[in-house]
């Protein structure tokens, strides 16, 4: 993820794992609750049935007025967010990456913590 970010490529993805930490939602991409049904691999027939659904389709007509924020879960979430975006700044996507997760940044970040553990065991 850091790595798209750091192309200026907004990122969409589950909230699993690291992901809250790494994608700031609606400003570098989109963040999407997870359906337990969405755990399981989909067949490329229910990959088609979800992609031309009346929903997924009728979404595209009404994102122009509506927030950023994802208000579908699992794979229509996925599609609803993919379909708005063309709204996330890709050089915010670039600044957010350099900021947070270049190298000197996280070199810093590690000497940070081993001065504290060190301080520790005095």
């Amino acid at each position: 993820m850091a790595e798209s970010l750091s192309c200026g490529t907004p990122v969409v993805a589950f909230n699993r794992g690291a992901v809250n930490e790494i994608v700031v939602d609606s400003k570098v991409g989109f963040v999407v609750e997870p359906q337990p049904k969405a755990d399981r691999p989909l067949d490329e027939n229910s990959k088609s049935q979800i992609l031309n659904s009346k929903q997924i389709q009728n979404t595209k007509y009404k994102i122009q007025n509506t927030n950023m924020k994802i208000k579908q879960t699992g794979i229509e979430g996925m599609c609803e967010a993919i379909l708005k975006i063309d709204s996330i700044n890709r050089q915010a996507c670039r600044d957010h990456a350099v900021t947070n997760f270049s190298k000197s940044r996280m070199i810093d970040d590690y000497l940070r913590e081993y001065q504290k553990l060190l301080n520790l065991n005095k």
